[in-house]
């Protein structure tokens, strides 16, 4: 796919149903580097549901440049590193965005994920969305060149 944004010619391969300029706005207010493939796996999720893109300041701080854990709920351990249980801090996610969210984080860091778990709830086209995730990750035939914010 060729996406043309004033200006700015930007190839994605490889990519089948995405929403490119949500992609691109992504990494844009990121500022991620054009080899950053977790931030790039992370964020092809994220723009690519409707949801979970509704939702993207509650799953990613652009501030801090970090992933929000506790949007999945809080844990025994949060709490025991002082974190304070605000219910507004939690966004609600139906199964496959939760789902998806876990398989994004899984990319960005290795935070735990069952793949069985994660793709057994996923629809096909959040199936489909999560195997090019996994692709861009593993740097294996997707990729994204020339957006403005890659260096």
């Amino acid at each position: 796919m060729i996406f043309n944004d004033g200006g700015r010619v930007i190839k994605v391969k490889g990519v089948g149903n995405m929403n490119a300029s949500r992609f691109i706005e992504l990494l844009e207010r990121e500022g991620a580097h054009k080899d950053d493939l977790e931030r790039k796996a992370l964020f092809y999720i994220l723009s690519g549901n409707d949801d979970l893109y509704s939702k993207v300041n509650h799953i990613y701080d652009f501030d801090e440049h970090l992933i929000k854990p506790e949007c999945l709920g809080v844990t025994e351990e949060m709490i025991a590193n002082g974190y304070e249980h605000n219910d507004s801090k939690e966004p609600d996610f139906c199964s496959s965005s939760r789902a998806l969210v876990k398989l994004a984080f899984n990319l960005y860091n290795g935070s735990p994920a069952d793949v069985l778990s994660v793709f057994c709830v996923l629809e096909q086209e959040n199936f489909d969305l999560a195997m090019d995730a996994i692709r861009i990750r593993l740097n294996k035939g997707l990729m994204v060149e020339n957006h403005s914010a890659m260096a």
